[in-house]
């Protein structure tokens, strides 16, 4: 009973795993030979419709092949998806930090308008936060101000001239950890960075074992 309780898992765990994988597909290959005028509408659309196709056939490989050449296709599927999820989680951590070191460096206080509210749930607490949207060089920027102004308002802003959308409010110490708390939120932060070195450990050692394939059980 347990055996064929396992088996049917496994088959129903090879059924999702089958139609991601065609769903990747198929949205790379849209990307790739989709109209025109809808691909030049999304950024990279050609890089990300290759990645998409290849990271698609390699879940297709990995589900489908037994043995080494399965347990070596998973392993570089693993390490893929480490690749990816570091390059975006290093790529936003980037962007933040410049943010951070911006208004560290170069802030300064501005008055600005409120030209609406927005929401943001807090992840340790897991509460609803009302963020206050001001008007800064034309465009939208969300700030908890610990309070929540009246739409035409004018407020004081801590604001980098080169990075108008970093603005945090002008209580905030010009001190990092302060304004990483503002900009990111530092248990974001954390989460944020153990999942980028999660991926670093993870990236080497799968490709590895895609290489050398199964360990001989010991005799």
């Amino acid at each position: 009973m347990l055996k064929t309780l396992a088996r049917m898992k496994d088959a129903r765990d090879r059924v999702g795993a089958w139609f991601a994988a065609l769903t990747v597909i198929v949205g790379g290959a849209f990307l790739v030979w989709g109209p025109s005028d809808i691909v030049q509408a999304v950024p990279y659309a050609e890089t990300i419709g290759g990645v998409s196709l290849a990271f698609g056939f390699l879940v297709v490989l990995a589900v489908t092949l037994r043995g080494s050449a399965g347990y070596r296709a998973r392993s570089l599927l693993i390490c893929c998806t480490a690749v990816l999820v570091a390059g975006g989680l290093g790529w936003w951590s980037w962007d933040a930090a410049q943010d951070v070191w911006a208004l560290h460096e170069r802030g300064e206080v501005r008055s600005v308008s409120v030209v609406g509210t927005t929401t943001r749930q807090n992840p340790k607490t897991r509460k609803i936060i009302r963020l206050t949207q001001v008007a800064i060089d034309g465009r939208r920027v969300s700030l908890d101000l610990g309070h929540l102004p009246r739409r035409g308002t004018v407020v004081e802003v801590l604001v980098a001239e080169d990075r108008p959308k970093a603005a945090v409010s002008s209580a905030t110490p010009r001190e990092w950890l302060p304004l990483i708390d503002a900009v990111v939120g530092r248990w974001i932060a954390l989460l944020i960075l153990g999942l980028l070195l999660a991926c670093i450990v993870a990236a080497p050692f799968s490709l590895w074992n895609a290489i050398i394939g199964p360990r001989s059980p010991a005799p």
